[in-house]
């Protein structure tokens, strides 16, 4: 679907600054997000939420494990104010949209719902249950029942829907109120209804797929209004109400920042403690958790017109994975208080670490999507590609105690990229001697093509984290220096690690050719030989060919990407492959496909 005039600031001079100055090379104050916020009668911390992420961690009948206990209780102790759980669903009958999702439809869940309310506490951060229910977004396998909607529109977004009677919605209704109240038994200090990312509340809001004529029709606020009204006359006075909202659609006839902004200031403001922001829908899935070829802070506009209008504390989340930009927001009052959902799973301690302005040892989150979207959406438990520890939190704490077993062992490693770095670091924390062998004179092997590429800024920060890391380790590295045979009978290592990497497959080129043949990582190397060029021709069309056709679009006068398969992008998911299409499309990059 094409893309609607969003009130949407895609940067500002004052990002642009902060992203010139990389993270990973400065450290300064953060009076603004470390001071505290009050909240009800709840005093805030500091102004870091840990927003809702899925993880895929619950038992198969919904209940909490240990897994997750371990989960959330790790991310409370590393120092958020606040910690709001993934989506618990409200019924048994169409409200999960992922296989595994934590239930609160039943009081025989009160007891591991309590255990995980007390392990957020106990970490130190308020305790935010989510309860949601999926709408639409979700299929008859997930449930056993049929997906259900305001409207169902032949032909349209909810043409598979059951369309939801007065009575199935009152229905509905109470099932919002006993799941809060449920919440409140088991030790929750508030609620977070969940009214974005194109789920069954966003339905009602939005005229995309809301067609009723009915008063729900007529009055689209309706049904969040009495899910609020129903759930507030259960609560005590001291817990927290808020309510996230899809703040757009995306979508041609969708919702649009100004008109949720209006709904919103007709919700019963005295009974809500905070709004959340959220966008996008199945059909714009790359605003709803944003891949790295969005800006950061993409919705700090919309925060801002919402704090104009509306008396209530705003969280802004999305793609805000530096302090430094989070500070800017709050110095600039865009918004009072900072959701980071993915930047705390690449590295739960940034709260911590920031504290003690040491800002530049945080590991940043790439927003590659892949462990944490990517692998949820399989039915895979949530994982990340630059923290190996996530969904490990019980093990990290056996470190200190294996490390006497690998005293005078030796390690020794081959490839200084990404993968070898890692290695080379969780080595020496478990006591080995390491060595790092590099072939080159850099390390960071691939990654150090990420600087040449205007879309990779967080693929840099992450070189920059690695690097200073290493270097600081006590990790002896050697460089220009390629591990074969004789060097391993040299070094005699108690173990080694192939991390070589891999190379690209080039066919065969004929040796007279009228033009000039390059491979991708020469070209990233030395990118400023190739720009105003007349004509390029890319074979391949998947991430890595994409990202280079993006690069040289804006140097080149005419740029093609050729495929052999029926679509480009096949090798990255779905949210990030669609926003990627997006800048090829406004790019003018034309697109050869079943071609070779």
């Amino acid at each position: 679907m094409a893309q609607s005039k969003a009130n949407v600031e895609v940067e500002t001079k004052a990002e642009s600054s902060i992203l010139e100055e990389s993270p990973m090379r400065k450290r300064g104050e953060f009076n603004k997000l470390f001071s505290p916020f009050k909240i009800k009668d709840y005093l805030l911390r500091n102004r870091i939420i840990f927003a809702p992420m899925s993880t895929q961690m619950a038992n198969a009948d919904g209940s909490i494990s240990d897994q997750m206990l371990d989960y959330y209780s790790d991310k409370a102790i590393c120092g958020p104010a606040m910690v709001i759980t993934e989506t618990f669903h409200v019924d048994n009958e169409a409200s999960r949209f992922t296989y595994v999702q934590p239930s609160i439809y039943h009081d025989r869940f009160i007891p591991g719902l309590s255990n995980l309310a007390d392990g957020i506490r106990k970490g130190g951060s308020i305790a935010i249950a989510q309860i949601g229910h999926a709408g639409r977004q979700t299929n008859y396998e997930v449930n056993n029942h049929q997906p259900v909607a305001p409207s169902r529109i032949p032909d349209g977004p909810t043409k598979d829907c059951h369309e939801l009677t007065k009575i199935e919605i009152d229905d509905l209704i109470r099932s919002f109120a006993d799941a809060a109240s449920r919440a409140a038994i088991a030790g929750f200090d508030g609620i977070e209804i969940h009214g974005g990312n194109g789920y069954l509340i966003n339905e009602f809001l939005s005229p995309y797929t809301n067609r009723r004529n009915d008063e729900y029709g007529k009055n689209k606020e309706l049904f969040l209004t009495r899910i609020i009204n129903a759930i507030s006359s259960r609560l005590d006075d001291n817990l927290i109400l808020g309510v996230r909202i899809g703040f757009s659609d995306f979508v041609d006839g969708g919702l649009e920042p100004s008109e949720a902004i209006r709904l919103c200031s007709l919700l019963p403001q005295d009974k809500i403690d905070y709004f959340h922001t959220s966008a996008g829908t199945d059909e714009s899935d790359d605003y709803r958790i944003q891949p790295i070829y969005h800006k950061r802070a993409l919705l700090r506009n919309i925060a801002r017109d919402l704090k104009r209008e509306i008396q209530t504390p705003v969280i802004l989340t999305g793609s805000i994975n530096s302090p430094f930009l989070a500070e800017e927001l709050l110095a600039n009052e865009e918004t009072d208080l900072i959701g980071m959902g993915r930047p705390l799973l690449a590295d739960p301690t940034i709260p911590k670490k920031v504290a003690k302005l040491d800002a530049g040892e945080f590991c940043p989150c790439i927003r590659c999507n892949q462990g944490c979207l990517s692998r949820v959406r399989l039915g895979k438990t949530i994982k990340c590609s630059v923290n190996p520890q996530l969904g490990h939190e019980r093990s990290k704490t056996s470190l200190v105690s294996m490390r006497p077993n690998k005293r005078n062992k030796t390690v020794l490693i081959a490839g200084a990229g990404p993968a070898g770095i890692t290695a080379a670091l969780r080595a020496k924390e478990l006591g080995f001697a390491v060595k790092l062998f590099e072939k080159k004179e850099k390390v960071g092997g691939l990654l150090n093509t990420a600087k040449y590429e205007p879309l990779k800024q967080e693929m840099s920060d992450y070189l920059g984290y690695l690097t200073t890391l290493v270097s600081s380790s006590g990790v002896e590295i050697i460089r220009s220096t390629k591990v074969d045979f004789s060097l391993l009978r040299e070094e005699n290592p108690d173990i080694l690690v192939n991390a070589t990497g891999s190379v690209p497959i080039v066919p065969s080129i004929p040796k007279s050719l009228p033009y000039k043949v390059v491979e991708v990582r020469s070209i990233l190397a030395n990118l400023e030989d190739y720009f105003r060029k007349q004509k390029v021709v890319i074979i391949g069309g998947g991430s890595v060919g994409c990202e280079l056709g993006y690069t040289l679009s804006s140097k080149c006068e005419d740029v093609t990407i050729v495929e052999q398969e029926s679509d480009i992008l096949l090798d990255i998911e779905s949210g990030s492959a669609l926003a990627l299409r997006r800048l090829l499309e406004k790019a003018g990059i034309a697109i050869r496909l079943n071609a070779r």
